[in-house]
C-alpha cells in the first residue's frame, strides 16, 4: 500500500457546518411564525409559538455546539496514488474508498458562506454515487483536483 496524503478539514469548515445548521433552524422557526399568522392557524400553534420555535432551534444549536466539533475532528481524506479514502463518523465510523478509475467528474461549490471563508465544497461523481466532501481550502482543493485530473488523463491518454 502506497503512502498517501492525509487531508483534514480546516477550522473554517466547522463554522460552515454550524452556520448551515443554525440557518436551517431559523428558517423552520420563521416558517412556523408565518404559519401562526394565517387565519386558519390552529390554536395550539398560536398559543405555544415561542415554545415551538425554541424546540425548532434547540436541535441545530446543540448540533452546532456539540456534534459538529466531534464530526469535524473525526473527518479525514487520504489521497493515495490510486484511490481516495474518506473517513468520517464518531460512533458509527464510515470509510468510503473511491478507486481513481471510477471517478467520472468533480464539482466545486462556492456559495456565499464558503466564499467568505475562502473554502470550496467538493463533490466527486462516480459511476455509482456522488460523494460530497469538505469543505476544503484552496490548497487542499488543488490537491484533490490534481488527483481527479490524473484520473481523467488515465481514462483519455
Amino acid at each position: 500500500m502506497h503512502a498517501g496524503t492525509r487531508l483534514t478539514l480546516v477550522p473554517e469548515s466547522l463554522r460552515v457546518w454550524q452556520i448551515k445548521g443554525v440557518l436551517t433552524g431559523l428558517v423552520l422557526a420563521a416558517l412556523l411564525v408565518g404559519a401562526s399568522w394565517l387565519p386558519f392557524a390552529p390554536e395550539l400553534l398560536t398559543a405555544n409559538l415561542v415554545l415551538i420555535c425554541l424546540l425548532c432551534l434547540a436541535p441545530p444549536a446543540l448540533e452546532a455546539a456539540l456534534l459538529d466539533p466531534l464530526r469535524h475532528r473525526h473527518y479525514s481524506l487520504y489521497i493515495h496514488p490510486e484511490r481516495l479514502v474518506i473517513s468520517q463518523g464518531v460512533t458509527f465510523r464510515q470509510t468510503i474508498i473511491i478507486p481513481r478509475s471510477s471517478i467520472l467528474n468533480m464539482r466545486l461549490r462556492r456559495g456565499p458562506v464558503l466564499r467568505r471563508l475562502g473554502l470550496t465544497g467538493v463533490s466527486i461523481l462516480t459511476i455509482a454515487d456522488q460523494h460530497r466532501i469538505g469543505p476544503f481550502d484552496a490548497a487542499q482543493t488543488d490537491m484533490i483536483e490534481s488527483f481527479v485530473n490524473g484520473a481523467a488523463r488515465d481514462l483519455h491518454p
